[in-house]
């Protein structure tokens, strides 16, 4: 990532009180390849314990 997830929250902070349960998207550097067909995704949330919370696993299909 180009800027921390914590100089992020840092910048949001600024503009408005993020609330628990808030989802901040951070986008895509330059640089990054397209996904094409049949690429496989993994994301994931971490709690605030730093405890796996949600996995989600897909595959690009267009």
């Amino acid at each position: 990532m180009v800027h921390s997830v914590e100089s992020i929250l840092g910048y949001l902070h600024e503009w408005y009180e993020p609330s628990p349960g808030d989802l901040v998207w951070t986008g895509t550097p330059e640089g990054v390849g397209a996904m094409n067909k049949g690429d496989l995704v993994e994301c994931w949330m971490k709690n605030s314990e730093g405890e796996m919370v949600s996995v989600l696993n897909a595959k690009c299909v267009v």
